[in-house]
């Protein structure tokens, strides 16, 4: 019965064994520290921040950005001023190289003009005697050959394509001098006058003199005064009267469109160019 009722030992390895055991098994503390970051890592590591801060502002601070993006629109606006400044002023030189040409053309043309304008009237002043002179006695060779240069003209044709151009495209913004503005308009009023007695001598010319030279002179002695030319065809006092008629009128446009009106627009034209080449540093 003893050895029934006697229970078998347990198994049990010897103290050194056991501890041989725990030194081999890892120990958990390092497995959980292994999974943990330590504090020099943390700093080590790059951490984002935003750049603005979700906090209440100050009034100083509402103030400065505000300043900051008033000064960012305002410089902005001041670029493109600037800009804008530049680009104008390279056009309006463009421009004012232009109508400086223009203008030098008008004052060669009004030259030419004035030169053919005297001498027209020379033989208007030659025309005189012979009118003043009894039929009977005058040189109908002379009184052909200077009545058929009746009604001659030879018109002033202004060159104010750059101008035109100017005005109705709104150009005239580039320029900034209020003086040459105000010469422009002048010398423009002064060429629109002249244009209108330039188209009644015309009208005068083609409605009235041409058809009475074609009726009563012989084109066959046009510029011939030694060929003695017969002088006026079917000559009576009606028709000398028509005749002087024709001539006066004629002087008077030669004489109004001479030398006075045209020196007026050299003068004017002399001015604009003057200011542009001021203006403009042109040469």
């Amino acid at each position: 019965m003893e050895e029934l009722d006697h229970k078998p030992e347990e198994f049990t390895e010897p103290p050194e064994k056991q501890v041989e055991l725990i030194e081999e098994q890892p120990p958990q503390c390092e497995i959980v520290a292994a999974t943990v970051n330590t504090p020099n890592e943390l700093t080590d590591m790059e951490v984002h921040h935003h750049s603005h801060s979700h906090g209440k502002k100050d009034f100083r601070t509402i103030l400065f950005e505000f300043f900051m993006l008033f000064l960012a629109v305002f410089c902005g606006f001041l670029a493109e001023y600037q800009l804008e400044h530049v680009i104008e002023h390279q056009r309006s030189k463009e421009y004012a190289k232009l109508l400086r040409k223009d203008l030098m053309d008008d004052t060669a043309l009004a030259s030419i003009i004035v030169t053919f304008r005297k001498q027209q009237a020379v033989s208007y002043d030659s025309l005189t005697s012979l009118v003043q002179t009894p039929y009977e006695k005058t040189d109908k060779a002379k009184l052909q050959y200077y009545g058929q240069q009746l009604g001659a003209y030879r018109h002033f044709l202004v060159n104010n394509a750059t101008y035109e151009q100017l005005k109705y495209s709104g150009s005239l913004r580039y320029f900034k001098n209020f003086e040459m503005l105000s010469k422009l308009m002048q010398y423009e009023g002064t060429i629109q006058h002249l244009e209108f007695l330039q188209a009644e001598e015309y009208k005068h010319s083609q409605e009235r003199v041409s058809p009475f030279i074609i009726s009563h002179f012989n084109a066959n002695y046009k510029n011939a005064i030694a060929d003695q030319a017969p002088g006026l065809i079917n000559y009576n006092t009606e028709t000398m009267v028509a005749y002087n008629n024709l001539f006066q009128t004629s002087k008077w446009y030669n004489s109004f469109l001479s030398e006075p009106v045209f020196n007026k627009v050299k003068e004017e034209a002399t001015a604009i160019i003057k200011l542009l080449e001021k203006d403009y540093d042109l040469k």
